[in-house]
């Protein structure tokens, strides 16, 4: 089966976002806590995962991205309340924020089912 325009592009983003994820775990200006670091890791693991399962066309990909919207979702939870709240937005700028985020998801995770679901 050939592998989409759209499949191809995401999987280099989610190749390059991995190697963005590694480097940060290395010498990133973040604020380095566990829970940040476990986070920048999970991501930058999933996302080199999806990127892989992409690329080959693999039906497991759907499930890879669900494990990578899942670390999504707890970054960006991370970022609006955790210990160093990194990214504190008022409340409501932060759920428009949010659902924005998820609503990439969605589409995202509909897209994903659509052209790996199939092989």
């Amino acid at each position: 089966m050939k592998r989409s325009v759209g499949l191809t592009i995401l999987a280099i983003l989610l190749f390059l976002q991995s190697i963005a994820c590694f480097a940060n775990l290395v010498g990133g200006v973040q604020p380095k806590t566990a829970i940040t670091q476990i986070l920048t890791a999970l991501y930058g693991t999933s996302a080199l995962i999806t990127a892989t399962g992409l690329w080959k066309i693999k039906p497991w990909a759907y499930k890879a991205f669900l494990i990578l919207a899942a670390v999504v979702v707890g970054t960006l939870l991370d970022f609006q309340f955790g210990r160093f709240g990194m990214y504190k937005a008022p409340i409501p700028a932060f759920i428009l924020f949010a659902l924005f985020v998820f609503t990439l998801l969605w589409l995202m995770t509909k897209y994903f089912k659509k052209k790996t679901l199939k092989v």
